[in-house]
This record gives C-alpha cells, structure tokens and sequence, in this order.
C-alpha cells in the first residue's frame, strides 16, 4: 500500500495496525517524513514502512494500492495538483 501525500502518517499507521501483514510506503514532503518516521516507529511499524521523501510526481511503482490521503480536492483551486497526482498513480509502473 502506498500511502500518497499520508501526511504525519496517522492513516498508514491506523491500516498497517489492522493489518499486520500488511506493508507500506509513505510518500510526504522530506520535513513531514521524518515525522510519520517517528510516530509509525513509536507504533511498532517501522519494520512494514518504507518512508520516500518526494512529491505525487514521485509515485513508486509495484504498489498494489495507492491511497491520496492528503490530496486536493478536485473542486479545489488547485485542480491542476489533484489531476497531476491522480495520473502518476495511473501510470506508476507495475
């Protein structure tokens, strides 16, 4: 599960708690990185995370699922972010 824009990872923390064979990766700016590095690690899942610091146009490939939590919303002023990320998910290499 990729966890896009999963901001201090509350989110990815709260699934990889449901399901603990579950693993993740957290896509966030670098400041907010080291953040939901620390608050998923204080939760244990540190060993299921991988944290990539970067942007929506940064998507890794090979996830089996992506989930824009912190995204625009498309009736947003900033329709063109939310179409850009919306498209590196779509074209993320399997």
């Amino acid at each position: 599960m990729v966890g896009i824009a999963g901001g201090n990872g509350e989110l990815l923390g709260r699934i990889l708690s449901a399901h603990p064979r579950l693993r993740g990766v957290l896509l966030e700016r670098p400041h907010t990185v080291e953040t939901a590095r620390r608050l998923l690690g204080a939760a244990g899942h540190t060993e299921r995370c991988a944290f990539l610091p970067g942007s929506f146009a940064d998507v890794p490939a090979g996830g089996d699922v992506y989930i824009p939590s912190r995204v625009p919303h498309p009736a947003s002023r900033t329709t063109g972010t939310t179409t850009a990320a919306a498209r590196s998910c779509a074209t993320a290499p399997a």
